[in-house]
């Protein structure tokens, strides 16, 4: 098997080969904001029509919809019998029992079931209540970072570090909207 090896790279020598190297990155970077640009004012376009053109099969759907319900009730569930669906003409057609949920008596609020529910001596309340706990991650970050505690000894006893890794970047300064305005009509 042959080995590959990667096409060697012009390092600039000095700091004027390197200025001239990041003119042409910033010139690259600017030509590839400009395709991004053009395409995402194409695609705002399509996607204009496209909600039209979704609005309108919408409407027609909603009142298709709304004649079928009715139709169903006024006589057209005998064709299911005994069942609460049936198939025409390839399309199920009927009734369904949606998903049980919980309804709380009007004005009523979870968090007042949940205290009511923990003042009652009952067996078995616990079956209805959850307690959740999750690792607070911002916070453990300030502790790790801050003054000397023992929170923070024992957090980092166990393991528990800050990482920030560091990236090589190249900021070309274009502003979108800048450019946006520079770019000439799509046509």
């Amino acid at each position: 098997m042959a080995r590959r090896k990667d096409a060697a790279l012009l390092v600039p020598a000095s700091s004027e080969e390197a200025a001239a190297l990041l003119a042409e990155y910033r010139l690259a970077d600017r030509i590839a904001l400009e395709h991004q640009l053009r395409t995402q004012k194409a695609i705002d376009r399509l996607k204009e029509n496209l909600g039209e053109q979704l609005r309108e099969i919408e409407n027609g759907q909603t009142l298709r919809f709304a004649a079928l319900k009715s139709w169903w009730e006024a006589g057209g569930k005998a064709l299911a019998g005994r069942k609460r669906s049936t198939e025409i003409d390839g399309v199920k057609i009927g009734m369904r029992t949606g998903k049980p949920r919980l309804k709380l008596p009007r004005g009523m609020k979870a968090d007042a079931v949940v205290a009511w529910l923990k003042s009652l001596r009952l067996a078995g309340k616990g079956r209805v209540l959850r307690i959740k706990e999750t690792l607070d991650k911002e916070t453990s970050i300030k502790v790790l970072l801050g003054k000397d505690d023992p929170l923070k000894t024992a957090l980092a006893e166990k393991g528990l570090a800050v990482v920030q890794a560091e990236d090589f970047f190249i900021d070309t300064g274009l502003d979108e909207e800048a450019v946006n305005k520079d770019m000439p009509p799509a046509s």
